[in-house]
């Protein structure tokens, strides 16, 4: 996901595992590749594809999901936003003490949206 992120395309076709594919539509649970994934793509979910249509047969199911491009996202972008939720537990004060940046927001990220992270991700790296 973070080497389509970085490359330019209209539409792409994937199948992933459905427990990953969960994490990157899921608006509840952040996690940075959700936070990524939203910003850089418009993921829509195509079928479910069963364990017991392959041989020999995984311990998981599968999902196709169409991923269509809204912006092709930097790789600095990318790991400043892992490295973002590397400090999961810590408040926005202490996130952005780690990237010599003051503030006084005494959110945690889990209390942010996707879109407030990328923005904050990218006052850190100035773009």
């Amino acid at each position: 996901i973070e080497w389509l992120l970085q490359k330019k395309f209209s539409r792409a076709v994937i199948m992933v595992q459905k427990e990953f594919s969960e994490k990157l539509i899921s608006s509840e649970e952040h996690k940075a590749i959700s936070v990524l994934a939203n910003y850089g793509f418009r993921i829509k979910f195509l079928m479910n594809v069963k364990k017991s249509n392959f041989s020999p047969i995984p311990k998981v199911d599968s999902v196709v999901i169409l991923l269509e491009q809204k912006k092709i996202v930097p790789k600095i972008l990318i790991s400043t936003v892992n490295r973002i939720f590397s400090y999961r537990r810590k408040t926005m004060q202490n996130i952005l003490k780690q990237f010599g940046l003051n503030s006084t927001s005494k959110k945690r990220l889990d209390e942010l949206s996707g879109g407030e992270i990328i923005k904050i991700a990218q006052k850190i790296i100035r773009i």
